[in-house]
């Protein structure tokens, strides 16, 4: 992986964690659409966590 794929993914990371403190019940659909992201990779990294 790129230095600057690697930085962009912990940004997206960042975003969601930064997300899921201002409001945790906020679905994955509703998050993803926020960032442009899909409903899987959401998941995924919430699952990471």
């Amino acid at each position: 992986m790129t230095k600057s794929s690697k930085e962009k993914m912990e940004k997206d990371i960042q975003n969601i964690i930064n997300e899921l403190k201002k409001n945790s019940k906020n679905s994955v659909k509703e998050i993803a659409d926020k960032f442009g992201f899909s409903r899987q990779k959401v998941c995924r990294i919430i699952n990471d966590l």
